[in-house]
């Protein structure tokens, strides 16, 4: 007599347990062996950051002429984040028209948005105000 599955309950087992097994082939250092780094904290830390050699450079506090030794910023774009500022990230340069994807992905890694306060409400206020102000 051979063995029967009466269950789900019993075929359901079954395939847990094989998916387990699937699982447990493929783990980060499955993942590093053939070539593929480890998504996590860390890579995408390294990811972020600037060259070593490179200064970074403050689009709130930077004057026109540090900006023109940004890659793509030429005089109109360095003249567009003067007038821009305060930027609460480096991100504000896409997100609020600023600068085209093409030159903010050029800049990215070589600037920093610093923020005036160290009270990160009264930094949100200045911003705001700001905001509304243009």
């Amino acid at each position: 007599m051979g063995f029967r599955c009466s269950t789900p309950f019993l075929a359901l087992a079954v395939l847990f347990a094989s998916a387990t097994a699937v699982m447990a082939e493929t783990t980060p250092k499955a993942a590093q062996t053939e070539g593929r780094k480890p998504a996590g904290r860390a890579a995408r830390a390294a990811k972020r950051q600037a060259p070593a050699n490179v200064k970074l450079v403050d689009i709130n506090g930077a004057s026109k002429a540090e900006l023109l030794t940004l890659p793509s910023i030429d005089a109109a774009l360095a003249d567009k984040i003067i007038a821009g500022r305060p930027y609460g990230s480096k991100s504000h340069l896409l997100t609020r028209n600023v600068l085209p994807g093409v030159n903010y992905d050029a800049v990215k890694a070589r600037v920093v948005a610093r923020q005036p306060f160290a009270d990160a409400a009264k930094n949100a206020e200045v911003i705001a105000k700001a905001k509304k102000k243009n």
